[in-house]
């Protein structure tokens, strides 16, 4: 008994026992149950009468529950508190009323009412349910809690775990009434443009990349008539040469990429003399050459005879080494380069390189002055067919000057212009032979893609290797890390509308794709849409491993300290709005080591509260579960080498979330266990007995390491 209770002209008087009831307690109750909150808890007037606490509140008649409870007026009142972040710990029918408007009320106001954990809602959804679903007596829960532990007694009430669920699932929609969204589409077809993609045989190491890159980069928000990919089937020395031909996988690769509806058509240059000889007819007036190449071993044949495939009036003609970048995805590049063709002396427009500045360059080019980009660009193929024959000297057994030179020089002549210019927003650079092989040249790739190339490459058509081809670093207060592969585009984008939707916005992220590949990846900016400035995005072209990907963004790109890192999966979701509120919070408290409750669906009435005391001897004791934060200063503490098997042969590939956290809770000075409510939405896939078998393996293994704790 916490006092007495009377009724009084109409008013209900609760006095509470002096040893019952605190100053502290009473402000705590307040503050709780404050006049602006929607909750199932009577208003009421607090005073204090000789040393003794009192509330009064207004009587206004009153309905016990029967022998159970409309479910409807249960998972209203759960629903509410559960809002307010109010716990009930005292539910039985004598606490309970049904007022004259029909709403279930809790009307025991004292001590059992306590700010919200998931353990005491799980307690309350389970009393509530136990008496008003399944009518039993109000003892009859806590009798099978005094015998069985609690998670046994709970899952052994018939029914219970797919009620809670229902009710977790009804309190946080955002996590399963979420739109499936797959691959951000072109929105229209320019059928007057045909994408051609040159390609030879030394060109086998990277021709999937290089043609999923070209094409990802391209056909948004507008597609091509077709996309095509010219193949020289030149297997002799090449101009430039960067590695050795091998034409057989080249063309079994354009195979598949033609199976996988990433290009329309596959053009092998055909090496019949009689087809050369008439082509070059039609092209220079030169009928005795049969030679492809040029006298300095330029190609010349496969691809004038690949313009003379193309039925539409334009091509985008480019080599299969340039690198594309889209600092908008909303740009219609394609309608400004027609744009700039409209000119009847135009016969090309040249690819926009990257510029300093984010302007439009007015189109641009005497007649001339440029040739034709051989490398990138527009050709009116109509136009350019109106001109031949042109001159192209003939020397020996081959002809001297490439296509876009012969051209060049008769656009001089007759009076015609190729031009530069246009918006900022797209561009290309084009890596020379000798630098592909440079170690940052897969960075290079993947910044220019996403429109963030340094300022030493603007203004240059070449690409310009060097140490200033870093992903962006992080120095926020809290930064959440997002590690994945192949990852949904429906789940994807529900992690990332859960940082959207925190009410503070001061944080970074790290997104890492270990090498998804760019069919899948190429559209994480436009997931990412407004948080993309505060975002780095990594996305692997091979595949580097769980740790390794840990120790790019925890080691290399945070930088402060002091910076709270929280591991968020790709495929799961925050479940509040103020997680960052309170991460901040605690931080400024001083906490290094940071956890809060994680909901898993398919496991709905467990609970996963860590223990950080001897958690080694305990299996780990929760310490993995998530929401998992850290500061970078204490992952750094562990060695390296403490993340790889035991005979340091090979990193740990999985069970990462035991492997970085049980070392890190030995360290911590300050772990924390912040419980207000769920907060971690967690689904995690079913690999499989062997892989469970093998897991289990691991985790035993990590755990017979020794502890890092200086107190061990």
């Amino acid at each position: 008994m916490e006092g007495t209770v009377w009724l009084q002209h109409n008013q209900v008087v609760k006095e509470f026992y002096p040893w019952t009831m605190s100053d502290v307690k009473v402000q705590e109750i307040k503050i709780l149950l404050s006049s602006d909150k929607d909750i199932p808890i009577p208003k009421v007037t607090w005073q204090k009468y000789g040393g003794m606490w009192r509330y009064q509140t207004a009587y206004n008649g009153k309905t016990m529950p029967g022998e159970k409870i409309a479910k409807k007026l249960i998972v209203q009142y759960l629903t509410k508190l559960y809002q307010a972040g109010v716990g009930t710990l005292n539910i039985k029918r004598d606490n309970l009323i049904i007022t004259t408007t029909g709403e279930l009320q809790y009307i025991d106001i004292g001590t059992d009412i306590k700010p919200l954990t998931t353990s005491y809602f799980r307690d309350m959804c389970a009393r509530l349910y136990s008496i008003g679903i399944l009518g039993n007596k109000d003892e009859e829960l806590v009798r099978r809690n005094s015998w069985r532990r609690q998670d046994d007694a709970l899952k052994a009430l018939s029914g219970f775990e797919t009620f809670y669920n229902e009710i977790i699932t009804l309190l946080h929609p955002q996590c399963i009434e979420f739109t499936s969204k797959q691959i951000p589409t072109d929105i229209l077809k320019n059928n007057s443009v045909t994408l051609l993609i040159k390609a030879c045989g030394q060109d086998a190491n990277v021709l999937t990349e290089q043609v999923t890159h070209i094409v990802t980069q391209l056909c948004y928000p507008v597609t091509f008539n077709r996309k095509i990919l010219l193949i020289d089937p030149h297997q002799g020395t090449f101009l430039r040469q960067y590695a050795n031909a091998n034409l057989t996988s080249l063309i079994q690769q354009a195979q598949k990429l033609k199976d996988d509806g990433l290009i329309d058509a596959i053009l092998i240059a055909p090496s019949d003399p009689q087809i050369i000889t008439a082509t070059y007819n039609k092209w220079f007036s030169q009928s005795n050459c049969i030679k492809t190449h040029t006298t300095n071993n330029a190609p010349l044949f496969p691809q004038i005879w690949g313009f003379d495939q193309i039925t539409t009036p334009y091509v985008l003609q480019c080599d299969l080494d340039v690198l594309i970048g889209r600092r908008s995805w909303q740009h219609d590049y394609i309608s400004d380069m027609l744009c700039a063709c409209e000119s009847k002396n135009v016969l090309a427009v040249g690819f926009n390189i990257p510029k300093s500045q984010p302007k439009f360059t007015h189109y641009h080019g005497e007649p001339g002055e440029f040739a034709p980009e051989v490398r990138f660009g527009l050709l009116d193929l109509k136009r350019i067919q109106n001109q031949l024959p042109i001159h192209n000297p003939q020397l020996d057994d081959r002809l001297t000057l490439t296509w876009h030179r012969a051209l060049q020089a008769a656009m001089a002549i007759k009076g015609l212009r190729a031009v530069r210019g246009g918006d900022a927003r797209t561009y290309y650079v084009h890596p020379r032979n000798e630098h592909k092989h440079l170690p940052e040249f897969s960075i290079a790739r993947d910044l220019i893609a996403q429109g963030r190339e340094p300022a030493e490459q603007h203004e240059q058509f070449d690409w310009i290797p060097g140490k200033h081809w870093q992903y962006q670093h992080r120095h926020e207060a809290i930064v959440f890390l997002l590690k994945g592969r192949y990852t949904e585009y429906s789940l994807l984008q529900r992690s990332l509308d859960s940082l959207r939707s925190q009410t503070n916005q001061n944080f970074g992220i790290i997104l890492i794709d270990d090498a998804s590949g760019a069919n899948h990846n190429w559209n994480y900016p436009i997931l990412l849409n407004k948080l993309e400035n505060k975002t780095t995005l990594i996305r692997h072209c091979h595949n580097v491993g769980r740790m390794p990907n840990f120790l790019l963004a925890i080691k290399e790109i945070c930088q402060a300290p002091q910076t709270l890192v929280a591991v968020l999966d790709q495929d799961d979701c925050l479940m509040q709005t103020n997680i960052i509120d309170q991460l901040l919070d605690a931080k400024k408290k001083g906490a290094d080591f940071i956890q809060m409750p994680m909901y898993r669906p398919n496991k709905p009435i467990n609970l996963y509260r860590p223990n950080y005391t001897n958690s080694r001897k305990a299996e780990g004791a929760n310490v993995w579960s998530h929401l998992r934060v850290f500061t970078k200063a204490l992952f750094e503490q562990i060695p390296e080498d403490y993340f790889k098997r035991n005979d340091n042969s090979t990193w740990f590939d999985t069970v990462t979330d035991y492997l970085t956290m049980l070392p890190m809770s030995e360290l911590a000075k300050n772990p924390v266990y912040l419980d207000s409510g769920y907060a971690y939405w967690h689904l995690r896939k079913y690999y499989g007995q062997d892989e469970r078998d093998r897991e289990d393996k691991l985790i035993k293994e990590l755990l017979s390491k020794p502890s890092l704790s200086k107190n061990h």
